[in-house]
């Protein structure tokens, strides 16, 4: 029986987006288990964060795969700040890949992040907190070199002893919180999120501020 693990990724727009994610699903089938990503092949009638929940309960791990979503040509970061720096050509990950890391974490799903290149890293995508972060390319490549083979390996073994001991706790969209999924997390995790977040809104901001702009 195929073990569920639950994919986070955005909604594929190029080409090669959805040629690595199709590999990865592959790469997880061959591999005896069972991808789940909402919006692909998972669909509830209920709310996102609902939905997510959910379906995470049904995991028994989560991988994160996080590509360009927002691209920023120039902006600025802590704006109006003795701290303030320019951002320029940087790219974000859509932020469902940070609540759906932090919603895995909170649950104790083993935990496997990919990063396209190029990325801001933060939050929950940066390295040093339970988990390795990997840093790929979008191109099958990635998932044949040693590197990823062993770490998928460990990771994956973590996910068999989950179902096998059923030490995962099961989670409820009813009872799970903000309040829960937030006092689950580290300081630094916490902090990480949170500027991630505000990161990707500003990031929003300045880019429809220049649209404004044009027009």
């Amino acid at each position: 029986m195929s073990l569920p693990i639950f994919l986070s990724i955005g909604k594929t727009f190029t080409p090669q987006q959805e040629a690595f994610v199709s590999a990865v699903e592959n790469y997880l089938r061959a591999q005896g288990l069972e991808p789940r990503t909402i919006g692909r092949n998972y669909f509830r009638n209920d709310q996102p964060l609902k939905t997510v929940t959910e379906c995470m309960k049904e995991c028994v791990g989560a991988i994160v795969i996080a590509f360009e979503r927002i691209h920023v040509d120039k902006g600025s970061e802590k704006r109006g700040s003795p701290d303030a720096s320019v951002l320029n050509e940087i790219n974000f990950p859509t932020v469902w890949n940070q609540i759906e890391a932090a919603l895995a974490y909170a649950t104790h799903r083993p935990l496997l992040v990919l990063v396209e290149n190029g990325l801001k890293l933060e939050g929950l995508l940066q390295t040093g907190y339970d988990w390795w972060v990997q840093h790929v390319t979008l191109d099958q490549s990635s998932l044949l070199s040693t590197e990823f083979a062993q770490i998928f390996s460990d990771w994956k073994a973590r996910c068999a002893e989950a179902q096998k001991t059923s030490t995962a706790p099961a989670v409820s969209a009813a009872e799970l919180s903000i309040k829960d999924l937030l006092g689950s997390l580290k300081v630094a995790q916490l902090w990480g999120l949170l500027a991630a977040l505000f990161g990707v809104l500003a990031a929003v901001a300045a880019t429809a501020f220049k649209l404004g702009q044009s027009h």
